[in-house]
């Protein structure tokens, strides 16, 4: 007992030290954890000609059958949708597929080409997921390309 209680506690440790902060977004259900490869504090650093890589932990309020993804920069009081390479959140979740059933919590894997001709900037970095039934979860990260 006490040998599972230990592990247990390593688990969860392990887990937290991995997540990267995060804002909700305001009027959406916020993920249950966001994982960005290389930052567990922001400003997140994201240096261009690299791929920033992302795992949001998400749950689904009732039965999902498609699921897109969005990333939108918001810098100078600009707007700026990110093109996604792969939106299909479907086609990129490491622990489930859709359909999802309602209740069931999974992890969408997201990769972002920072390209070159990127401008070296700050800016706050909302993603979120929407379904046929509206946006299932959104998120704020702050970060810098450099």
């Amino acid at each position: 007992m006490m040998l599972a209680l230990i592990l247990l506690s390593v688990c969860l440790t392990f887990r937290s030290v991995l997540a990267t902060d995060f804002e909700p977004c305001m009027n959406a259900t916020q993920p249950l954890a966001l994982r960005v490869a290389g930052c567990d504090h922001t400003p997140c650093r994201f240096p261009v000609g690299e791929t920033a890589i992302f795992e949001v932990d998400f749950g689904v309020d009732h039965d999902v059958t498609e699921l897109e993804a969005k990333a939108v920069a918001r810098a100078f009081g600009i707007d700026m949708t990110y093109p996604l390479p792969q939106p299909n959140v479907c086609l990129a979740l490491t622990n489930g597929e859709c359909p999802l059933d309602a209740g069931e919590e999974v992890t969408y894997r997201m990769e972002m080409p920072l390209l070159r001709s990127f401008p070296k900037i700050r800016a706050m970095i909302r993603f979120y997921l929407r379904s046929e039934h509206g946006i299932e979860t959104c998120l704020r990260i702050s970060g810098v390309i450099v």
